[in-house]
């Protein structure tokens, strides 16, 4: 809770609390980056809950539509829908996020909106943006929302734009701590012609949090496309089918992956997911007599600065952290340069899974373009970036897993042999990657939750041929859990 002197001329919600240091009741107004002890914030939603849940659930201003210079246009949100459960405490009014205003630890809290999660709601609230002006036919909707919260780690908060009939996101909230209760100026273009997000006139962004431990705040929300058309670069030719030995895997298998320590290789299961640099020639060996499949994982999107050829990479390819110890995310939008190291480095990463006799790869971090990597990479720039990962794999003779990136699924199935995804289950969007099955492709899920919680999966899963187990995040061969047949 953060104290701040009520000296503006137009009325906010406020609510009365009794300061703890300070016996008496005073006007606060809720800040969660202030440093106080956690169970005074907790004492303090508790108490508020109940005006939160009357306060006013829709914000709108005037129709601000948009502003075109130099054939861009830049189109801001003019309305604020918040579901049921779901609350404002800001009364300022949606021209708080018409104009980006707010950068670092700044804290004007008449220039942003925080959005609440009282009592025991997730928090789901929708912008709405109205376009007045067509999008070019080769046009890109580039989204920007300025943001300030916790880190992943310990909420997420996660940012979607409605295109056609569903749902897309466009940025989650960061894992570094870096990050956390800092505004950071979200932005990335996203996948598909921007003409498919405009539905009756408008873009939809919506906002949501998978618990209510905390709230966030939002200075800005904005579309930026072009309005006129340019010419489009004639189209790569069409890569060379795969060649006959690479192998396949079929919807239904059964699968383990483990990333760190010890690999237990009496496992009766389909295929094995282990890490190329750090798993012994004899351990990959015994997977492969037992008739299991092998499937073997590196990063292709960020430097580890503990792997053997972290080296060889260049500062200039280093973007922002990824929230984990000693990795950043790499800049894939060099991959097609003159001489590019990035390249030469992931082909010889290829190198070494044909020389260690690898089924497959599985390439992480392979989304970076949805993610604030601190590089500005776009939608194209991953697609591009993903598809000569998949052609290098195949020219090897090997299998190649689409790691996540499931808003590009629809331009990639052709390209990747199965997919790998982590929480879909949690983020309610395992269904994005049923192109892959419709193609007799793999999709193995990996939950990270009880064993409970990912046996409530077990139906669906079985029922659309995902191969679903449970593990926690550090990745060791135990636990791990497994839906019966």
């Amino acid at each position: 809770i953060q104290q701040h002197t009520h000296t503006r001329t137009h009325e906010r919600l406020h609510v009365l609390v009794d300061s703890p240091a300070n016996p008496g009741t005073t006007h606060q107004h809720l800040s969660p980056s202030t440093a106080l002890p956690h169970a005074t914030k907790k004492m303090a939603l508790s108490r508020i809950a109940v005006a939160m849940l009357v306060a006013m659930l829709v914000t709108s201003g005037a129709d601000a539509g948009c502003t075109v210079s130099n054939g861009l246009a830049n189109c801001v949100a003019t309305d604020l829908n918040l579901k049921s459960g779901a609350s404002s405490i800001d009364d300022v009014g949606i021209e708080a996020v018409q104009q980006k205003d707010q950068s670092g630890n700044d804290d004007d809290w008449n220039s942003y909106i925080e959005l609440m999660t009282p009592g025991n709601k997730k928090h789901s609230s929708t912008f709405t943006i109205p376009v007045d002006v067509a999008p070019a036919s080769d046009a890109t909707l580039r989204v920007k929302v300025n943001f300030r919260g916790p880190r992943r780690r310990d909420q997420r908060w996660t940012i979607k734009v409605k295109r056609d009939d569903k749902k897309v996101t466009a940025f989650k909230n960061s894992k570094s701590s870096d990050d956390e209760w800092r505004w950071t100026h979200l932005q990335t273009s996203m996948p598909s012609h921007a003409s498919r997000y405009v539905v009756n006139g408008k873009v939809r962004i919506s906002i949501k949090s998978n618990n209510n431990q905390d709230n966030c705040l939002i200075d800005y929300v904005a579309v930026t496309f072009a309005t006129s058309s340019t010419p489009s670069p004639p189209p790569p030719p069409s890569p060379p089918p795969p060649p006959t030995s690479v192998e396949t895997f079929p919807p239904g298998l059964s699968w383990q992956w483990v990333l760190q320590g010890a690999v237990d290789t009496s496992r009766s299961v389909d295929v094995f997911d282990v890490d190329l640099f750090d798993v012994s020639q004899s351990v990959m060996n015994s997977i492969k007599a037992s008739g299991a499949k092998l499937i073997c994982y590196f990063s292709a999107g960020s430097y580890e600065d503990w792997r053997a050829d972290a080296s060889e990479f260049p500062q200039s390819l280093l973007g922002n952290s990824l929230g984990w110890p000693g990795e950043w995310w790499l800049d894939i939008s060099t991959i097609n340069d003159a001489g590019s190291k990035l390249r030469s480095i992931m082909e010889a990463r290829l190198d070494v899974a044909v020389e260690k006799g690898c089924h497959a790869v599985e390439p992480d971090n392979i989304d970076g373009y949805s993610n604030n990597n601190g590089l500005g990479l776009t939608a194209q720039d991953q697609l591009v970036y993903n598809r000569f990962l998949a052609d290098a794999a195949h020219d090897r003779g090997l299998a190649i897993a689409l790691k996540n990136d499931l808003d590009q699924v629809d331009d990639l199935v052709n390209d990747f042999d199965f997919a790998v995804v982590e929480e879909c289950y949690e983020y309610e969007e395992c269904d994005k990657a049923d192109p892959f099955v419709a193609q007799g492709k793999a999709v193995f899920i990996c939950e990270y939750s009880s064993q409970s919680e990912v046996m409530s999966h077990c139906s669906d899963a079985h029922s659309n041929q995902f191969s679903l187990i449970g593990k926690t995040y550090d990745l060791f061969d135990e636990p791990l859990y497994q839906c019966s047949e």
